[in-house]
């Protein structure tokens, strides 16, 4: 019988890391059972950052083929050695050198922002501390603010723009205040005053006044190197002080008392005189004759006042639309267009990019959830005003062309199906638009109507119902192509014809007074 002796057993082979962290490694090696020498007992890494003359040591059982490694410190090297034992002893050794990786900053919570402590009319105050972050993914090196009037717009790029960059913009997208810099000198907290620069011709990062009477939010954004950053969320709004210039009353009061004496005096030498002649109104179409309303009240089958039906709202407006759709209650809203036709806005991107909340006036959105299908996207918001929250469902139609029609037009009765499931009949109104808010969104309530009539009763008016739409809000169902439509959605479902996606559609002539030309709106 042969006996084989016990020593040490061999190097250690294949060592090197399998999965790797800011402040995690974890190690992967191999030993062949004929470098084993005998029973194995364990394995032993030593390790140490390198340059320093501190040893740890992590022991791993005879069967393990990997090992973790924790508390290290991003951004430094280690050197990591590996040795098999048998109980005679150690066998030779596996080495591996590794920098730790940097990461960006691990995301803080949404309850984590500055906090706003004064303001004035060009300026506001915010706070913000060191441990908004923390350091597990790298020492926080540098620290900068980013404010917005317009939170909507994207602001995660590396390179924002300056103060005199949005200089242009009526409400002022994300900017960055100030270069990167480090605060946290032998401090915990950071007062930054935001505004308190004269940037008049300076093309780099300034910190400018603000406007005042405006409504800013801040964030933080951490950097654990030049491309590696992470923002807060934003702060709650904050509003500058109105301008509250001082006239200058040295000068009023004399032109105030000259001008009243110049009254008197015509007052006086008139006082004989009869009623002046009556004169003519001018042309009765004024220029408030030619701002159409933005939304106005459309029956529907269930109530007369079912919808609102609204134009498309356009940058300027969107924050009156949500205000409507809060103040009126409504638990839905249907949006029949895409932001851009043919290389033309139609309609504000209205409602947050992601999950996170943006704030349209004094109202703040929050997309919960949204499903995505082919022709449309059905999604559901949280729509928030101080401490009250509602739930709007916002259904999409994504692929009904400008000055078209859907086609097939069952992807259209398919819609109208699909919305009418998830909105039950009640007292809250439905918001529904297109681009103009005439030609496509009275397509839809007609079709509406017409497919509950259809549960109801045994005939349908389709000319009855595009009729009293339009004594209500004219031009509704604007072309002729878009009531043949109506009628064949119709035709697919008396005929069974709902989930067949191909149909023929007889040509027709548009009317494009309204639909392609937007209408001059007045503020809710």
């Amino acid at each position: 019988m042969l006996l084989r002796r016990i020593t040490v057993p061999g190097k250690v082979q294949n060592f090197r890391p399998f999965e790797l962290k800011p402040s995690e490694i974890v190690l992967q090696w191999s030993l062949p059972s004929s470098e084993q020498n005998g029973v194995l007992t364990g394995f032993k890494i030593t390790y140490y950052m390198k340059g320093s003359l501190t040893y740890r040591h992590k022991l791993f059982e005879p069967t393990e083929t990997k090992g973790v490694i924790s508390n290290l410190i991003p951004g430094r090297t280690y050197v990591f050695e590996i040795q098999a034992h048998t109980k005679i002893g150690p066998g030779g050794k596996g080495r591996w050198e590794e920098t730790m990786p940097i990461w960006a900053p691990p995301k803080p919570s949404d309850s984590v922002f500055p906090k706003s402590l004064t303001h004035t009319a060009t300026t506001m105050r915010v706070s913000f501390r060191k441990n908004f972050f923390a350091n597990s993914h790298g020492p926080i090196h540098a620290y900068t603010l980013i404010v917005a009037e317009d939170v909507s717009k994207d602001a995660t790029s590396a390179i924002l723009p300056t103060w005199s960059e949005v200089q242009s913009f009526h409400s002022w997208p994300p900017y960055q205040v100030t270069e990167p810099y480090y605060p946290f000198n032998g401090t915990l907290t950071e007062d930054f005053v935001i505004g308190s620069e004269d940037c008049k011709g300076d093309k780099g990062y300034c910190n400018g006044p603000l406007k005042p009477g405006s409504t800013y939010r801040v964030k933080v954004r951490a950097y654990t190197a030049p491309d590696k950053f992470t923002d807060t969320v934003y702060s709650y709004p904050i509003q500058t002080d109105p301008d509250n210039t001082p006239l200058i009353v040295g000068i009023l009061v004399p032109l105030s008392l000259l001008v009243i004496l110049a009254i008197l005096l015509v007052v006086l030498r008139r006082r004989r005189l009869g009623p002046f002649a009556p004169h003519s109104r001018g042309d009765p179409h004024s220029k408030d004759h030619d701002i159409v309303s933005i939304a106005e009240s459309e029956m529907g089958f269930n109530s007369p006042r079912e919808f609102i039906v609204t134009q498309g709202p356009l940058h300027s407006t969107r924050d009156d639309m949500w205000r409507m759709v809060w103040e009126q209650n409504c638990r839905a809203i249907v949006m029949l267009t895409r932001c851009i036709e043919k290389g033309r806005e139609k309609c504000d991107h209205y409602w947050p990019f992601d999950t996170q909340p943006v704030y349209y006036g004094d109202i703040q959105v929050t997309i919960l959830n949204e499903s995505q299908y082919p022709d449309w996207t059905i999604s559901e918001f949280k729509v928030s005003r101080g401490d009250q929250s509602r739930i709007v469902r916002h259904f999409h139609f994504t692929t009904w062309p400008d000055f078209g029609v859907p086609d097939p037009p069952q992807t259209l009765v398919k819609f109208v199906r699909a919305f009418r499931e998830r909105v039950i009949p009640d007292t809250k109104p439905i918001v529904v638009h297109c681009s103009a808010g005439v030609g496509r969104s009275g397509t839809f309530i007609a079709l509406d109507r017409i497919l509950q009539g259809l549960r109801k009763y045994d005939s349908v008016d389709i000319f009855g119902i595009v009729y009293e739409m339009r004594r209500e809000r004219v031009w509704m169902v604007q072309n002729e192509q878009q009531y043949i439509c109506i009628h064949q959605c119709l035709m697919c479902v008396l005929e069974g014809k709902e989930d067949v996606l191909d149909s023929p559609r007889p040509e027709a002539h548009d009317n494009q007074g309204f639909e392609g030309t937007r209408e001059k709106r007045m503020h809710i």
